[in-house]
């Protein structure tokens, strides 16, 4: 009896224990997408005949799961002709636009002097899982699922037409109250063409063709607003003490009513996102709106604050365009600088592993290429390259360095780590740990049933 009810103080002990359902918080691989080297938007005689890329961790800035690198890419450039020529040059990235703001240390030179670029918005690349990594368990790129340079030119360049259900003039409605009240605004959808655009509103429901938007009014700034496009007739508003909408307040809703185009009433919310106020010129709020204005038109029926914020999310292509002068039989130093976050992967290793990657392959482009110095200063959380495409030399301060006389064949990729070796991850960590809670209650539940079988067997012995 004794040791029946000892081993399940024992079991219960193992499953109360908080060390037997530890685990590591936060996930155990995240993907970001390799750089791209700049290139040329079309055929030109401008060769290369230097260029010095660095990737400088000694910031020791992290973003998401990875140490942040300052990637600098300085290029010696020669215009071997007896014409002066204006190049136009493209710096591909796969980002969403919401990383803009972090990206907002973007610079491009010439000769020292920051140049003037011009923002690109392309089409977005698919939510995905295993499949769309860019990096392999090797720390190799997976090529497969990276546009080809010519993928990225057609995303930007020709970009698909604004919706049709969007297009005209459709009829904007403000909803204000006195005071602080939950709104509930309904429409009834009188064809198949109805397309909402809306700010202000947390809930969206249908049943049948009535639309049902529900919203809050703040007595000082807040306020919902819905403009409508297609045959909809005009809603029917209350306020509400509830969130739920179930108490009437006595106060009326002040609707006002105007006409107005998409186009402007994206414009206008999406001046307020902080993507916009990164690079608040005219040319990037234009390439902003008509994205968005595609986004919407692919939403289901309607396009609100949430939907705002999914689109602007979204991994996508995105290319900075901009020019440079030469002088007949001149040369020029250009420089990009920007941040780059790497992969990280803690499957099965002791420590994250991070990778990186930076894509040679489009400064194929140039009429000639020579000459190739890569530097990286690791950070301190992982001093070692453990990996790398590109066999590279440790010198004395701890940073690795390569020089090569033309581009290789391949891209370079690159894996950093705390220590010189990769460690694997103890067999304990790779526990289940919901199966082996699972176990366990399944255990104690056996035992629990064996002492009521003795305490039972027990009694009617005595008795």
């Amino acid at each position: 009896m004794k040791r029946l009810c000892a081993a399940v103080l024992c079991a219960s002990l193992i499953v109360l224990s908080p060390a037997a359902v530890s685990a590591n918080s936060g996930p155990s691989h995240w993907e970001t997408s390799p750089s791209f080297s700049v290139t040329p938007l079309s055929d030109c005689p401008i060769t290369v005949t230097e260029e010095d890329l660095s990737f400088d961790f000694a910031g020791q800035e992290h973003s998401g799961f990875s140490p942040l690198a300052t990637v600098t890419a300085q290029y010696r450039m020669k215009n071997p002709t007896a014409e002066a020529r204006n190049v136009q040059m493209a710096f591909p990235l796969i980002a969403s636009l919401s990383d803009l703001p972090r990206l907002g240390k973007i610079q491009i030179q010439a000769d020292g002097k920051d140049l003037p670029f011009r923002i690109s918005v392309g089409g977005e690349k698919p939510r995905g899982g295993v499949s769309d990594y860019y990096f392999t368990e090797e720390g190799a790129l997976q090529k497969t699922n990276l546009p080809s340079f010519q993928e990225i030119l057609r995303s930007v360049s020709a970009p698909p037409a604004a919706p049709e259900a969007l297009s005209g003039q459709g009829t904007l409605y403000r909803f204000r109250c006195a005071g602080n009240f939950h709104l509930k605004a309904d429409l009834q959808a009188l064809g198949e063409n109805a397309a909402l655009l809306t700010t202000g509103v947390g809930g969206f429901s249908q049943t049948g063709s009535g639309i049902h938007l529900t919203g809050w009014s703040d007595a000082k700034s807040g306020e919902m607003s819905v403009l409508v496009f297609g045959d909809v007739s005009k809603p029917e508003v209350a306020a509400y003490q509830d969130g739920e909408c179930r108490q009437k307040a006595d106060d009326d809703v002040n609707v006002t009513e105007e006409k107005q185009d998409a186009d402007s009433f994206l414009r206008e919310k999406l001046k307020r996102t902080e993507v916009y106020q990164a690079y608040p010129t005219e040319d990037f709020l234009s390439a902003l709106t008509s994205a968005a204005l595609r986004a919407a038109g692919s939403s289901l029926v309607a396009f609100g604050d949430g939907e705002l914020y999914g689109f602007l999310d979204q991994q996508r292509i995105l290319v900075l365009t901009y020019e440079v002068p030469f002088p007949a039989n001149g040369t020029r130093r250009v420089s990009v600088r920007y941040p780059m976050s790497g992969a990280m992967n803690s499957e099965k290793t002791a420590s994250p592993v991070y990778s990186y990657g930076y894509l040679l392959s489009p400064a194929k482009s140039w009429a000639g290429f020579q000459n190739l110095s890569i530097r990286v200063i690791p950070p301190q959380k992982a001093p070692y390259l453990v990996k790398s495409s590109i066999p590279m030399t440790r010198s004395q301060n701890g940073s690795y360095s390569a020089k090569l006389g033309s581009l290789p064949d391949g891209d370079l990729t690159f894996s950093l780590y705390p220590s010189e070796k990769l460690t694997p991850k103890p067999a304990f960590s790779h526990i289940d740990y919901g199966l082996l809670l699972t176990l366990v209650l399944v255990g104690i539940l056996l035992l629990l049933f064996l002492l009521f079988l003795h305490l039972f067997s027990f009694r009617r012995a005595g008795s």
